[in-house]
């Protein structure tokens, strides 16, 4: 519920081919997958957003962050601005698309 990267398969849960083999084989039996996703907030730590594009250094987390209205579970993404709206529309389109998922459930 912390994502440091919403395309990225977190490591120490397994690989992008480990995804894969998971998908297609729920799907060879008949099951569909439905992923969690947590879009509104970002990790407050290790979170690899902060720094993109070189917009972290002001404490503000970048310009994926408001910065300053913080959730009680992390950090507020700028929902305003059109780099992180496409950027949350790619990410969900990444699990569908490109690893198979059928669905996706938004976390609060």
């Amino acid at each position: 519920y912390n994502s440091r990267q919403l395309l990225a398969v977190h490591g120490p849960w397994g690989t992008a081919e480990d995804l894969h083999y998971l998908v297609d084989k729920a799907h060879s039996h008949g099951l569909a997958v439905l992923f969690d996703v947590v879009l509104n907030h970002g990790s407050s730590k290790k979170n690899t957003l902060w720094n993109l594009d070189g917009f972290g250094p002001n404490g503000c987390g970048g310009i994926y962050f408001e910065g300053e209205k913080d959730t009680p579970w992390g950090k507020r993404f700028a929902f305003h601005k059109s780099e992180v709206q496409n950027y949350l529309r790619h990410s969900c389109r990444v699990w569908i698309e490109e690893y198979g998922v059928d669905g996706l459930r938004f976390d609060s």
